[in-house]
């Protein structure tokens, strides 16, 4: 899967997960709430609202958690990307790190896993 559909798949499934989430059933949501309120739970000090998503700013209002989207720097996990920042509630990165060694006698890639991989090409000079 490359990059750009690994974003859209993990935006996708982010926004089946909110949608679901604020259906306004009677399930128990991920967040502690009844379902019945949008799924926003009951508290009294801020720290009881924290989402474990560096990408929002967590308070307590009004007795209910909200969870505000922050545009903060982040790790997205991948080894390949640079200027990794929340955006829209979700860690991204901008770019694709620059692998090239400037050896012509190389292929030069970036692995997700590894970051930088240098692959002897064999090609004739």
């Amino acid at each position: 899967m490359n990059r750009r559909n690994h974003i859209g798949f993990l935006a996708a499934a982010s926004l089946s997960l909110a949608l679901w989430a604020c259906s306004g059933g009677s399930s128990p949501t991920a967040d502690g709430g009844d379902g019945g309120d949008g799924g926003q739970a009951e508290c009294t000090v801020a720290a009881q609202c924290d989402d474990g998503n560096p990408c929002t700013d967590d308070l307590c209002a009004g007795g209910k958690c909200v969870h505000n989207n922050n545009d903060d720097p982040c790790d997205d996990g991948q080894e390949c990307s640079t200027g990794d920042h929340c955006a829209n509630g979700v860690c991204v990165g901008e770019t694709t790190l620059d692998c090239d060694d400037g050896n012509p006698c190389t292929e030069d890639t970036c692995s997700d896993d590894e970051g930088c991989v240098h692959f002897p090409n064999h090609a004739p000079l």
